[in-house]
């Protein structure tokens, strides 16, 4: 790891508590067969990391069906691995609640604030959290803080003798590494009583007031156990929590305008928002969080780059698909999706428990990679020797992940076509365009092997002499391989070139940075090479030997084109 990188700890599914945790197999408790606490083993892991991680996300089933206690152990954990140094401040540590940190409501008329007391007390004035309702403050308004290095979290005030919680921002910014991680709630549809069916309900009800005293019993079983067939987990994140997301973007934008295309973005979440390598099958009511198409299209619209979450108890690392309209100009790259595994509970099929690290390239943004490492948790092992030897190594694309329009063949030579036919319009004369005859030897057969020629988009040979056709897509800043291109087609012309016959070389530049094939990083800077370029030209330019031509194309010239000639 090195020191300007940035390493984020994810734990996920911790499952501590209490109650035993049973799987769907039968396991039995056999004296003397205690085995090593998971984070105690956790610990031995952390501290023998090479360095400590700059960041912590917690992202759910920190205990098991709600229980207290469970919590408490895992705060507690948490603060003392702070204290001792080696976990970050826990203005670092973002946790998110799982469908196992609520507690259940078993019928619709309970009170609704039971389902997130417990996990709001124990940890909602302890760390910075995904949005509790009804308890965190209401106010999510961005505003600038005294410490201009970071923004979010909470900020908790004594008064009358306890901690009171004045702020709740659900997310961690830090502008000095270019790091934004969002914690979102999944839980809202978790230990959530379903209205019953009035028919079954009003039949069990008589059946119960004409029964005698002998059979009642058994039919208010009989309508309980009913009643609790229709609790539900549903992971869900809701409208509300959606559109609070977006005016969190939206805020920040505004306020950060030449930053927040920096930032590495990480969101956070328990319940998983797709299908996993490996997946274990299972015979669910509600598979992956109900809402997900619209969380994966608000965070591809804001440029998000990494999803953690927990919940299968399945290791996985992989790419969600983008989202990719072709009738807006926006680049909507996939998310990185990686799934936590389980620190306590029982892992998935030939899987284990494990904790991951994400480490992100570089001290500032934009970043391009980053590395997943997924640590085995092996009770009879020496950490360190196991990180180095039996972690799991990801390598993750962070940007420009979306197809180049040169990645694209049957698009790029429509963008090639209808650029030549709107500023080239006399190849028509010419029976079309055709690499036929365009390829031009160095004519330094002391210095080049012939096999390489240079082979331009085409050439003709007319009465005004002969003409060198060359086309270039810009979807960004031209770099220096387009213009060490066009200085070895240029070089070569001229040299080749007879005082009766002066060639010219004609350049013909689309500039593509208003559509959604623009790989541009600021506004302009398309259109600034391209200017350049020409006053480069300029001596070339005004020798009749280079005639520079260009058009700037917009999305809704693209997306037709596009439409065109795809079925």
């Amino acid at each position: 790891m090195s020191m300007s990188d940035v390493i984020i700890l994810h734990l996920s599914d911790v499952h501590a508590g209490a109650s035993t945790y049973t799987d769907v197999d039968g396991k039995v408790a056999i004296a003397g067969a205690a085995t090593d606490k998971p984070l105690d083993v956790l610990r031995n892991y952390i501290s023998s990391l090479t360095r400590m991680p700059d960041f912590v996300v917690v992202s759910g089933d920190i205990t098991i069906k709600g229980d207290r206690a469970g919590l408490e152990q895992v705060r507690d954990w948490l603060i003392r691995l702070s204290n001792d140094g080696l976990l970050p401040p826990p203005d670092r540590i973002l946790v998110v609640p799982g469908n196992h940190d609520v507690t259940r409501r078993a019928r619709p008329n309970d009170d609704p604030a039971i389902q997130f007391r417990n996990f709001w007390e124990v940890f909602g004035r302890a760390f910075p959290h995904a949005h509790v309702p009804g308890f965190d403050p209401t106010t999510h308004t961005p505003t600038t803080p005294p410490d201009p290095s970071g923004w979010g979290g909470i900020l908790s005030r004594p008064n009358a003798g306890e901690l009171k919680l004045e702020k709740s921002l659900p997310y961690l910014l830090d502008l000095t590494r270019d790091v934004l991680i969002y914690g979102f709630n999944s839980a809202h549809g978790c230990g959530m009583p379903l209205s019953a069916d009035t028919m079954i309900e009003g039949k069990l009800k008589s059946l119960i007031d004409i029964a005698d005293g002998s059979t009642k019993p058994t039919l208010i079983a009989v309508r309980d156990r009913y009643l609790d067939t229709l609790v539900v987990d549903a992971g869900m994140l809701t409208d509300g929590q959606l559109q609070e997301f977006a005016d969190h973007m939206k805020a920040l934008r505004a306020a950060l305008p030449d930053k927040f295309d920096k930032l590495t973005k990480i969101a956070v979440l328990h319940h998983h928002i797709g299908h996993l390598w490996q997946q274990q099958l299972e015979i669910k009511s509600f598979e992956a969080v109900i809402d997900a198409a619209k969380f994966k299209q608000v965070l591809t619209e804001n440029a998000f780059d990494i999803v953690l979450h927990g919940h299968k108890h399945t290791n996985h690392v992989g790419i969600d698909g983008a989202l990719i309209p072709v009738d807006r100009a926006d680049r909507f790259n996939p998310l990185c999706v990686v799934s936590g595994g389980t620190i306590g509970g029982h892992p998935r099929t030939n899987d284990r428990q494990s904790f991951k690290l994400i480490e992100l390239a570089g001290t500032l943004g934009p970043r391009r990679t980053a590395i997943v490492r997924e640590v085995p948790l092996l009770p009879v092992s020496t950490p360190a020797e196991t990180i180095a030897r039996d972690a799991r190594v990801y390598n993750l694309p962070l940007a420009d992940r979306f197809p180049s329009l040169h990645d694209l063949t049957k698009i790029k030579d429509g963008v090639d076509a209808t650029l030549v036919s709107r500023l080239a319009p006399e190849l028509r004369n010419h029976g079309g365009v055709s690499a036929q005859g365009a390829h031009l030897d160095t004519g330094q057969a002391e210095l080049f092997d012939a096999t390489y020629p240079y082979r331009c988009y085409a050439y003709t040979d007319g009465s005004q002499g002969k003409r060198f056709y060359e086309v270039i897509q810009a979807t960004r800043t031209l770099k220096f391989g387009t213009i060490a291109r066009l200085q070895w087609l240029i070089s070569t012309v001229i040299r080749t070139s007879t005082p009766e016959r002066q060639p010219k070389v004609v350049v013909l530049i689309g500039n593509l940075e208003r559509t959604h094939y623009s790989e541009a990083r600021k506004a302009g800077e398309t259109a600034e090479s391209i200017d350049e370029l020409r006053r480069w030209l300029k001596p070339a330019c005004e020798a009749g030997h280079v005639e520079v031509r260009d058009l700037s194309f917009t999305q809704e010239e693209v997306a037709d084109l596009v439409k065109a000639i795809t079925p």
